[in-house]
């Protein structure tokens, strides 16, 4: 698949930001918009103090420093924590509207080939690996020293070498050794592992060969990717023309405009209307201009195939999570629901979060839910205010 990913500054809401866009045979398929000088701080581990445990929340809340709380979401991983114990956390997900960021107790360390977990010894597989891939790695992984950690293989591993795979896990493994030293030797509040930047992220999740190029306006961070995109098999390319800024050269500005309307027009001439509330994301699917004077349900087939099609991207495009509704056109035909749920698969398997349908209500609404783990596009660009 024909990849580019593009990082420009620019200004949102007048305000100065950075705007990061994948591309996948060029069409867009992620945004993310962040303060030109910020650093994201999912992945990262802190050695944090327990504050309380609420067993009637079924969370604890534990201080990260003397001014930022976070909660944990208890389970048997937790079960024996009390007030003023001090334990290693990793951010799992941002703080969102009015939630406190959300953290684990079973953090990992994210490679380019694979994943590995400090309070796991299970070795898992990437879902998209085929059997004879992951029997290969099993193989591979008998070879390496993983009695104090569990392995999860990803999709590019199956291009690995044995030897890159070892290299890789040797890194990856003296990181674990690192950050339980830290954990039993630092202060409370330290920074026990600081994980790669977004773009970083991006890169070491795309195939070998499948990214073209990373394009960006920042010489820093063009210079900081080279060896990323180098073992990635493409070039980072620093843009400086005076004559023409990044950002309207590649018309992000229309495009963020795009994303931030709550209507999406559909090639057939049919709509989607998207609404974000506290609590869901609803999807509704509209005919529009769309007439199909000919044949009726033949009409209405094709607008909800196309609008699952652009539903499914509109999702990935705004980083909507949790309980996401689609209210599609009713059908008088049941299998309709088969091919609009084989639609919405296809395009969720692409998804690098995981998301999934569950099931059509007998009004014809099919209920979707999406991990939840950074804010959603529209609140990135809110959270932009906080910084100036």
């Amino acid at each position: 698949m024909n990849k580019e990913l593009i990082t420009a500054c620019m200004p949102v809401q007048d305000l100065p930001a950075r705007m990061t866009v994948l591309y996948e045979e060029e069409k867009p398929v992620e945004v993310y918009i962040e303060p030109e000088e910020s650093v994201s701080a999912i992945g990262r581990i802190i050695l944090g103090k327990v504050e309380s445990v609420e067993h009637g929340l079924s969370a604890a809340f534990i201080r990260i420093g003397t001014e930022q709380r976070v909660y944990l979401p208890l389970s048997r991983h937790t079960e024996n924590i009390r007030p003023g114990d001090e334990i290693p956390v990793q951010i799992i997900q941002e703080a969102q509207k009015s939630k406190l960021p959300k953290v684990t107790v079973e953090w990992e360390i994210a490679g380019n080939y694979m994943v590995l977990s400090g309070s796991s010894k299970k070795l898992t597989y990437s879902r998209k690996l085929t059997s004879e891939q992951k029997e290969e790695l099993r193989r591979i992984a008998g070879g390496l020293n993983q009695e104090e950690c569990g392995i999860l293989f990803r999709t590019r591993a199956a291009a690995a070498s044995r030897e890159e795979i070892q290299a890789e896990f040797a890194c990856l493994y003296k990181n674990v050794q690192d950050i339980r030293l830290k954990a039993s030797s630092r202060p409370c509040y330290s920074i026990l592992y600081d994980p790669p930047g977004l773009q970083q992220r991006i890169i070491s999740r795309c195939l070998p060969g499948e990214l073209r190029r990373f394009l960006t306006d920042d010489q820093g961070l063009a210079a900081s990717l080279k060896d990323s995109c180098r073992r990635a098999g493409c070039e980072s390319e620093w843009y400086h023309d005076p004559q023409i800024a990044l950002f309207r050269l590649r018309g992000l500005s229309g495009l963020l405009d795009r994303l931030t309307s709550s209507t999406v027009h559909l090639r057939s001439g049919g709509s989607l209307v998207i609404e974000q509330t506290e609590a869901f994301a609803v999807i509704d699917v509209n005919t529009a201009r769309f007439t199909g004077k000919k044949d009726p349900e033949e009409t209405v087939r094709k607008i909800n195939l196309e609008a699952a099609a652009e539903a499914a991207r509109q999702i990935r495009l705004r980083q909507l999570s949790g309980t996401i509704l689609i209210d599609f056109i009713n059908s008088r035909d049941p299998k309709e629901e088969q091919e609009i749920g084989h639609v919405l698969d296809s395009y969720f398997f692409r998804d690098p979060v995981s998301t999934k349908w569950i099931d059509f209500t007998k009004l014809h609404i099919c209920e979707i839910t999406r991990r939840k783990t950074q804010r959603t596009l529209r609140e990135q660009i809110s959270h932009l205010k906080e910084h100036v």
